[in-house]
């Protein structure tokens, strides 16, 4: 073969290799060792180094948490469970077993494990901060690597049970209430809902017709103690619109059955239900609340000024 022919070959082949591998795209080292998490997580485990472990695991709609079942936040769980599948991998930091400096042994590190139908679909470990505090140290399903993850950890997986507990303990929309008891040391307010039919506008002469105003009825509620009573509207749906919903500080270590009478109790009543709420006493040292409600059955607190919204004194502070 002609000498300059084969030159020409071989740059031909050199430059065909090289456009090819400028314009592949490389997959980074890390992509090639964790596998992509393509499955439904139906639980996860939490094991933090002070031994406060959670155990959280999906029924159904609802999220459990520990063996006492404590119902969690599920916004708060999902979000925790997408941030482990959307774990952005930047760099191998070490490929040996050099963990106490990243903060990756047991006594320092958070693991957390997600389960599907039983069985492991993937572990992370996680370490310290890096000095930029924008990125974490982490290992991955139980490999020898260390990896630089994006994004920090510590408030994320450091929580407790009363951090991931579901606060929420009913919802009520307010024009869904049609009466409601409110009661505050031995005084009872009993208020229903009632429409006001729509003005009617004289006629403005003899042969015209009455007109009736293009307004719907408005709601108007009615105390049924002091009928004649003008009772604010803006001040009844200050009390109701807290249902929407009402939330819990936390929940302290009691027992319903072990409270004493209530201090105030406001019952509402819709088309489908009853709904009691009683507050029984103030926590004076966390200057909260402590109640109850037939829609839980966990004793919660109330902050202060949420519960002082049901202390009606008098019909007075129910008016304009």
């Amino acid at each position: 073969m002609n000498r300059k022919i084969l030159v020409s070959l071989v740059i031909v082949v050199a430059l065909g290799v090289a456009l090819y591998l400028k314009n592949r795209k490389t997959v980074p080292v890390h992509d090639q060792l964790i596998k992509k998490l393509d499955k439904v997580a139906d639980e996860i485990v939490i094991v933090k180094p002070d031994k406060t472990n959670l155990k959280i695991v999906q029924d159904g709609e609802k999220w459990l948490i520990n063996q006492e079942a404590f119902p969690g936040d599920k916004n708060k769980i999902d979000g925790l469970i997408k941030k482990i599948k959307d774990l952005d991998v930047v760099d191998i930091v070490s490929k040996k077993a050099f963990y106490t400096k990243y903060d990756l042994s047991p006594d320092k590190a958070i693991d957390v494990k997600l389960f599907e139908q039983g069985n492991l679909i993937r572990e992370v470990v996680f370490g310290k901060k890096s000095s930029t505090n924008r990125h974490t140290y982490v290992r991955i399903d139980n490999r020898p690597e260390v990896f630089l993850v994006s994004g920090t950890f510590d408030n994320d997986f450091n929580k407790t049970v009363e951090d991931l507990r579901d606060k929420d303990i009913f919802k009520v929309e307010k024009d869904s209430i049609n009466a409601f008891e409110v009661a505050y040391r031995g005084r009872k307010y009993n208020l229903f809902k009632k429409q006001e039919a729509p003005k009617v506008e004289p006629p403005k002469s003899p042969s015209d017709p009455a007109k009736k105003e293009d307004k719907k009825p408005e709601d108007k509620w009615v105390c049924q103690k002091y009928p004649q009573a003008k009772i604010s509207k803006r001040k009844v749906e200050t009390i109701i619109s807290s249902f929407n919903p009402l939330r819990a500080d936390n929940y302290p270590d009691l027992k319903k059955d072990k409270l004493k009478r209530s201090l105030a109790s406001i019952k509402l009543k819709t088309m489908s239900k009853e709904i009691t709420l009683n507050i029984h006493y103030q926590d004076k040292k966390e200057k909260k609340y402590i109640a109850t409600c037939s829609e839980s059955p966990y004793v919660f607190t109330l902050s202060e000024w949420m519960a002082k919204k049901f202390f009606v004194k008098k019909i007075k502070d129910l008016k304009d």
